[in-house]
Parts: structure tokens; sequence; C-alpha cells
């Protein structure tokens, strides 16, 4: 049973020894905080000394450090669940107040125009359609006739701010005999 815990302490103190820094026997270990002091005598009973302590004659000065070398990096952990909702913020300051918008269309109005036009082909016609006092012009429109020999619309625009001309043309060398109607709507300018 005493070879037994002998061999025990031997096997111990040399485990210490191969990753220990061994020193001269009987002297200071020199202070180090970071090391762990030690004095192991021929028995191979091993005592622990302050930093700056000295081993006895007979005993060989050792030291460890206190932290071993980083192992490494384990695996990373699992997600933690989601947090809660954070509360509702305050609400933001009212904005400046836009622009005031434009007035809306006024004083509408939808004027027809006819106009009976006879003569031998090819042959230009125009109408003018006038908006009422104080008015402008906003849009207008044709309809040109059908059967007979043909008329092609040429042009239909407002001619001036309170006009809208449309132009047609009869183009066949034909007797021409048709009503033409055209349209403009008119509203009070802004």
């Amino acid at each position: 049973m005493i070879v037994l815990q002998r061999t025990k302490s031997v096997i111990a103190v040399a485990a210490l020894l191969a990753g220990a820094l061994v020193s001269d026997s009987g002297l200071a270990h020199g202070g180090d905080p970071s090391l762990v002091h030690g004095c192991a005598n021929p028995a191979g009973n091993l005592r622990i000394v302050a930093p700056d302590g000295s081993c006895r004659d007979e005993e060989t000065a050792i030291d460890w450090g206190i932290e071993g070398p980083p192992g490494p990096p384990g695996a990373d952990g699992q997600d933690g669940a989601d947090g809660q909702d954070g509360m509702d913020g305050q609400d933001g300051a009212d904005g400046q107040d836009g622009m005031d918008g434009f007035d809306g269309v006024s004083g509408y109005v939808r004027l027809r125009q006819t106009a009976d036009w006879a003569g031998t082909g090819p042959f230009f016609r125009t109408m003018i359609i006038q908006c009422p006092e104080d008015r402008v012009v906003l849009g207008g429109a044709a309809i040109l006739p059908f059967g007979g020999p043909p008329v092609r619309l040429e042009e239909s625009y407002p001619d001036t701010d309170t006009t809208w001309l449309i132009k047609v043309l009869a183009y066949e060398d034909d007797d021409y005999d048709f009503e033409m109607v055209g349209y403009a709507i008119c509203a009070y300018a802004f």
C-alpha cells in the first residue's frame, strides 16, 4: 500500500515537472504572480510556496502557469427566442399645411355650331367657334358627315385663348352638299 501511494506521488510530481519550468534548488522563485510556485523534495512530495518564496536545499523549485493555453472555440449556441415587441413610439409633429389648390373650373359651357357647306371639290372649309365673353376655350371636336363624297378632318385646335378652329377638306373632284357640326368647351379662366 505504501509503495502504491509513493508511486502515485512520483508520477504526479513527474507530470508536474514535465509541464513546468524547473529552477535550481534552494533559489527564490522571482515573485511572478502569474505562475504557481512549488518545491519538490526527493521523496516526490510537493509544497506550494509564495511567488517570492525559496525552496530548501534538498528541494527542487518548479513553476507552472495558472492558466493553460486557450482551447479551441466552442460551437455556436442556438439562437435565442425572439424578444417581445417594443412599445409604440410617440406620434410625430404635424407637418406644415400644403399650398392652396387652384380654383376649380367654373362657368363651364359646351357650345355646338353647325354649317351647311356645298360646292365642287376639292375645297377647304373652316369653322371657328367663339367662347362667350370672359371665358377661355378648353377643348373642341368635330363630327364629319357620313354618306356622299368623303371629307377629311385636317385641323382641330385652339386658334386663340377664346376660339376653337376646325378645318375640313372635301378632297374629291365631286359635288358636295353636307352639314358640318363642331363643338367647343369653354369655362372661366382661373
